[in-house]
């Protein structure tokens, strides 16, 4: 025997959707009903849309801006850092007496003497004024001309 009394169970009637000449079953939202009329949305087997997977970006299109970045600071800021620090340890390098070189702070001078950590310069003839200093203060050496040798 049906426990259920007629027409107070759930509703199977389709009634038209205003305006569109499609059919709509009571209890969805018209909005939702795909252009065949069916009503189903998602992927999923039951028509909820859970199996709606939103696409999957690959690692290039997450991380590749920023590996461009990377790219781009390294050419631009560290590489040539790199070669100015390598001309620079040449020159001190190769420093040697009767070189005219100018210290970090300004004083023009001639090499004398020429040892691992020290230079002793030369920067009065007439005197005959010396004074030591560190290799790292030598600034550029120049050549006879005054000109500088290497610029850094």
């Amino acid at each position: 025997m049906d426990d259920e009394t007629p027409g107070v169970g759930p509703a199977t009637t389709e009634t038209p959707a205003p305006g569109t000449g499609e059919t709509v079953t009571p209890g969805t939202d018209p909005a939702e009903t795909s252009a065949t009329g069916t009503g189903a949305t998602g992927t999923g087997a039951d028509g909820t849309g859970e199996g709606i997977v939103p696409p999957r970006r690959s690692f290039l299109q997450d991380y590749g801006f920023l590996i461009l970045i990377g790219v781009f600071f390294y050419f631009l800021m560290l590489r040539p850092e790199r070669a100015r620090k390598r001309q620079r340890q040449e020159m001190l390098s190769a420093l040697k007496k009767n070189d005219r070189i100018v210290t970090s702070s300004g004083i023009l001078g001639v090499v004398t003497e020429v040892q691992k950590d020290e230079v002793t310069l030369r920067i009065d003839d007439e005197k005959n004024v010396r004074i030591r200093i560190t290799r790292s203060a030598v600034a550029n050496v120049l050549t006879a001309s005054g000109e500088n040798k290497t610029t850094p």
